[in-house]
């Protein structure tokens, strides 16, 4: 599966052309008939595509090369019958980048300036974008989920199993990863979520000598994976196993409480399951504190409602923390190069996506960016801001103030 890791969204933020074009449409797992139906929704969205681009001018061979590189797609049956909840497909020039999401998506194809990320924003903030690492003697599986689902993701930096991590012939019989007895999946345990089972907790010193290499390799392909990103990560295992996992991990944002049991079966539902409570309140717990230091009158920090100023204030790097109305669109013109001005127009046709203008430049600056339900901003603005320092000021010394462009 293509997910969206941190890299790939900084990627997608840095693009600027007359030209990007951003897909999405909802997506079935199941394959069978909901896969042909996929299928037949994706036509339509090309037509769509092809009807937009040329509204914009873009013609001749990229128009041939876009349309092309889409319609291949279409006709991919193994393409359709492997998807996740949602697709998001990306273009800057002919360069195509495509993303299969735990996360349903309204259908829409939006070409402007910028890449349209408004509708990833839910796996950036605190519905949550989190990660399960199913550890077993037989096999590692990594999943990339949100509230709603999980996502296998397949790559081939992570080591298959214990036998081609540490590069040997044969299995070693003495680790009993997954020779457990037990209740099997669901039953509950203390200090965490578990798929119970027994044996394993009287580990000697050549059984962690052996394991710890194993996770360390396990952990260096999750630091080249995750680079800078720090969404937490709950690891599935052999509750003997996760201290080990602990010490050879170097991962900051890894969850106290494993999920633990024997994994190597468990389906990727009854994973989430277990995993999500231990991550949901992490994520609430981020989003409350934001809208509290916003609606708070003793807040030290400036705040804005106006679209304008703050659309100039992400630009260069001024914005804290952004909030967006979710189901707000104003559309219109914003040009940089006069500070900011701002042209308002009333159709998506008129312009592009302003509350998506003031994300993409808050995420290039080191600003977070939640969306919230109308009633959650005070103001009657589908926009507010927490500033790093006021309008008109000079900028203070914070370290993520120098991201600017």
């Amino acid at each position: 599966m293509e997910t969206l890791t941190r890299r790939d969204l900084d990627t997608l933020l840095a693009a600027e052309s007359s030209h990007c074009v951003s897909l999405y449409m909802p997506t079935h797992r199941t394959g069978g008939p909901e896969s042909r139906e996929d299928a037949t929704r994706f036509s339509n969205l090309i037509r769509n595509a092809d009807d937009a681009l040329r509204a914009r001018g873009v013609n001749g061979l990229r128009l041939q090369a876009i349309i092309k590189s889409l319609e291949e797609l279409k006709h991919d049956s193994v393409f359709w019958q492997n998807q996740a909840d949602g697709l998001a497909i990306f273009f800057e020039g002919e360069e195509r980048r495509l993303f299969r999401l735990p996360l349903s998506f309204r259908e829409r194809c939006v070409v402007a300036p910028r890449f349209h990320v408004r509708p990833l924003l839910p796996l950036l903030q605190g519905d949550g974008r989190f990660y399960i690492l199913a550890v077993s003697q037989n096999s590692v599986r990594l999943f990339q989920g949100s509230r709603f689902a999980l996502t296998e993701i397949q790559d081939e930096r992570l080591p298959k199993n214990l036998r081609e991590a540490l590069n040997i012939d044969e299995y070693i019989q003495s680790l009993q990863f997954s020779s457990m007895k037990g209740a099997g999946i669901g039953d509950g345990a203390r200090g965490g979520a578990a798929f119970h089972g027994h044996g394993g907790s009287n580990m000697d010193v050549k059984k962690s000598d052996e394991l710890l290499p194993y996770f360390r390799r396990i952990d260096a392909a999750l630091q080249e994976l995750f680079g800078a990103e720090d969404n937490p990560l709950v690891f599935a295992g052999v509750e003997y196993l996760f201290p080990l996992f602990k010490e050879a991990s170097q991962y900051n944002a890894l969850i106290e409480e494993p999920v633990t049991g024997n994994v190597d079966r468990a389906r990727p539902g009854e994973l989430h399951a277990q995993a999500w409570p231990l991550v949901e309140h992490r994520f609430e717990r981020v989003r409350d504190s934001e809208l509290e230091r916003l609606a708070a009158q003793s807040d030290p920090k400036p705040h804005s409602h106006d679209l304008p100023e703050i659309l100039s204030a992400a630009r260069v790097g001024q914005i804290e923390t952004l909030f967006l109305s979710e189901r707000a669109d104003v559309f219109g013109h914003v040009d940089f190069a006069e500070d900011g001005r701002v042209v308002q127009g009333e159709e998506a046709g008129d312009g592009e996506d302003l509350l998506n203008v003031a994300a993409v430049e808050t995420l290039r600056t080191g600003g977070k960016v939640f969306t919230v339900s109308g009633d959650a901003l005070s103001n009657s603005s589908p926009v507010a801001a927490r500033l790093r320092w006021a309008v008109g000021s000079a900028p203070v010394g914070d370290g993520n103030a120098a991201k600017t462009r």
